[in-house]
């Protein structure tokens, strides 16, 4: 095919689309589940006693376990759905460059401190994009830079479905330079993912040679998809990986990076190529600002677009990542629905008081 595009993975949209809905259908289901068995168990087994327990924790595990099964139909259907171009189309987009090993790393919300009023519509967002699927470190980045230009990357080779978050196209292994290197020249912005391999290096020196300071973004997430659980490794495996990014490209970049990366999500470039970062503040906003791109140049959308990244990207701390989710879904989901329950309870017992006024 033209452009140096030779593969394109054997996608079914129509599998896609039906994945996609039932494991929507499954989500909502368990959700509602978990809400209903406290009724359910209040109103057949009252006061509560062994079978009662029983019934609890039963439905409460398959509950959960639907809902497990709908976040991986909903995952499945998008792998489908995900956008694969035979050609590089024109127009402005972002280019988000990594290795491939970061493909289906996950990206870790701030669902924090909901405690505020009037309440954020972005905290509900975040849940709301959770349970769409875009869970992955580069699905977050597609949908901030939603409204700027679309994301496009360079898919892995032979790999049986695209990840979600960025529109792929897949290259020959003979003149993939060639083409990577004018994507880079042609975009608004590049993103690169850090890394240790020498096609970093060289996407680097590209980079640095072809583009503006402006239009280059390093990218620091958290290696691997164990982070969620062992927090101190991966800051300790993402340090080494910048150290080694650090000290093979010091005689690319015409200033030293900085050493300390701590809370550091992204580093960007002034008019000098000095860099600068761009890290979460140690008492952040309450929760993570709106999208807000209204009368802005398209650098200062780019740097919009990765604050709210800083603010929405944390650091993996499991325990408490496990609470804040469990909150924002009580507040979000099963307080109202529970809400919702209860008044019509209450309304089916003055139903016949109410019928006998008319």
């Amino acid at each position: 095919m033209s452009n140096g595009i030779y593969y394109l993975p054997a996608q079914r949209p129509g599998l896609g689309k039906t994945l996609y809905t039932t494991g929507t259908f499954c989500i909502l289901s368990g959700l509602i589940s978990l809400v209903l068995t406290n009724f359910m168990v209040e109103s057949i087994f009252k006061p509560y006693g062994v079978w009662g327990v029983a019934l609890f924790i039963t439905t409460e595990v398959l509950s959960l376990s639907v809902s497990g099964l709908g976040i991986w139909l909903v995952l499945s259907g998008r792998r489908h759905m995900s956008k694969v171009e035979d050609y590089v189309k024109e127009g402005p987009y972002i280019f988000f460059l990594r290795p491939f090993s970061e493909d289906g790393k996950i990206g870790f919300f701030s669902m924090r401190r909901l405690f505020r009023f009037p309440i954020d519509p972005t905290a509900f967002r975040i849940l709301q994009l959770f349970v769409r699927g875009f869970v992955t470190y580069e699905a977050i980045i597609a949908y901030a830079f939603r409204k700027i230009a679309p994301l496009r990357t360079i898919g892995k080779p032979s790999e049986e479905l695209p990840e979600i978050g960025a529109i792929r196209s897949y290259l020959e292994q003979s003149n993939w330079k060639e083409t990577v290197s004018q994507q880079a020249i042609n975009s608004q912005l590049v993103i690169l993912c850090i890394g240790e391999s020498e096609g970093v290096l060289w996407e680097v020196q590209e980079c640095l040679k072809n583009l503006k300071p402006n239009q280059l973004v390093l990218a620091l997430p958290y290696p691997g998809r164990k982070a969620f659980l062992r927090l101190r490794r991966a800051e300790e495996k993402r340090q080494e990986t910048y150290e080694t990014f650090r000290r093979k490209t010091a005689s690319i970049f015409p200033h030293s990076l900085p050493s300390d990366i701590r809370r550091t999500q992204f580093i960007y470039f002034d008019d000098k190529w000095t860099p600068q970062k761009m890290s979460m503040p140690a008492f952040g906003p309450i929760l993570p600002r709106s999208l807000s791109l209204k009368n802005k140049s398209t650098s200062d959308k780019h740097l919009v677009a990765l604050e709210w990244l800083t603010s929405v990207l944390v650091i993996p701390v499991w325990w408490k990542l496990t609470i804040e989710f469990a909150l924002q879904t009580f507040l979000f989901i099963i307080l109202p629905i529970e809400s919702v329950l209860i008044l019509l309870t209450e309304l089916s017992a003055l139903a016949p008081f109410i019928y006998t006024l008319f």
